[in-house]
């Protein structure tokens, strides 16, 4: 039976520092052998640490859909996926706003191996990210310029995003481990960067499998999803 490793990834630029992640959920849904849709939802936010010059929260939703299939009848699977991401992040720097929307379409190809206790995926992510708008309260007028000239400079901007998945447990629960990089390039005056570069999920993977599906080889619907709290 064919099985994707369905991932999605995304990074959350221009968002203030350090962060946590509150809440992910990804889904994938096959519509035939060969053919699957997927989506995914992250919230992240600061610590929010008493008395901080930064602060930030932000929420990224996409949707894509796409083709896997297995290699020369293996347990090596590949994929490929296209969509189109959507973001809202929201920075107070010194009790002034500094708010961004972007949207981001990207293709996702994937090659990944698994068995009924263990699945591993790479993904080359690819995306182009494209802000939309911008709402710029900063009071210092060096911080205002320099985020003025970021969103001037970097309205579309393309990005690589290469990520690990491994996935370790049962056929219908698995420990979900996940580390994404961004080629996303920070321009500004700071001598430090308000973009995360680089983050690691851990969560649950569960799969859900309809009765029909297990009498039938070909079965053409599947669903999983991986939540982090």
């Amino acid at each position: 039976m064919k099985r994707a490793i369905v991932r999605a990834i995304t990074m959350l630029p221009f968002l203030a520092m350090p962060l946590q992640m509150d809440l992910m959920f990804k889904g994938a849904l096959a519509v035939d052998s060969s053919l699957a849709i997927i989506s995914s939802f992250c919230s992240m936010k600061d610590s929010e640490e008493q008395g901080a010059e930064i602060t930030g929260n932000g929420t990224y939703i996409d949707f894509g859909i796409g083709k896997f299939w297995t290699i020369n009848d293996s347990e090596w699977i590949a994929e490929l996926f296209i969509g189109t991401g959507f973001s809202s992040i929201k920075n107070k720097v010194n009790m002034n706003n500094l708010n961004v929307k972007y949207f981001t379409p990207f293709v996702q190809p994937s090659i990944g191996y698994r068995n009924a206790f263990f699945e591993f995926a790479f993904t080359p992510k690819l995306a182009m990210i494209n802000y939309t708008s911008m709402t710029n309260e900063l009071a210092d007028p060096d911080q205002h310029i320099s985020a003025e000239d970021f969103y001037e400079s970097n309205k579309t901007q393309f990005a690589i995003e290469p990520g690990f998945t491994f996935r370790l447990g049962w056929e219908s629960v698995k420990i979900h481990w996940q580390t994404v990089y961004s080629s996303f390039e920070y321009n500004g005056l700071e001598d430090t960067s308000p973009v995360n570069y680089l983050f690691t999920s851990f969560g649950i993977f569960f799969r859900i499998q309809p009765k029909r599906s297990i009498l039938q080889s070909k079965s053409s619907q599947w669903l999983k999803s991986t939540a982090r709290l």
